[in-house]
């Protein structure tokens, strides 16, 4: 159980910074207006959309829940360790 917290809290840790800090990043990077920044905020939610569709779609079809519920986690994790980085 307390694995599952711990993983929970940093799930929830990274949502919130990714959140919060996402357009400010995008702002730094790209020097655009308000409105191209939200216009370009929008598409790491379409895409997670787009992911979540297929990773149930995928999860039912081989009834392997924690590898399809692990996976994307893995690659949040990565994904942002990679922000940092770069």
């Amino acid at each position: 159980m307390w694995k599952l917290i711990l993983i929970y809290f940093c799930y929830q840790t990274g949502i919130y910074g990714f959140t919060l800090w996402l357009p400010t990043i995008i702002k730094q990077l790209t020097h655009a207006g308000m409105g191209s920044v939200g216009i370009l905020s929008v598409f790491p939610y379409i895409a997670t959309m787009i992911g979540q569709y297929l990773f149930a779609t995928l999860s039912d079809r081989s009834m392997n829940r924690k590898l399809y519920t692990g996976l994307p986690l893995l690659g949040f994790a990565l994904c942002l360790l990679l922000s940092v980085q770069f």
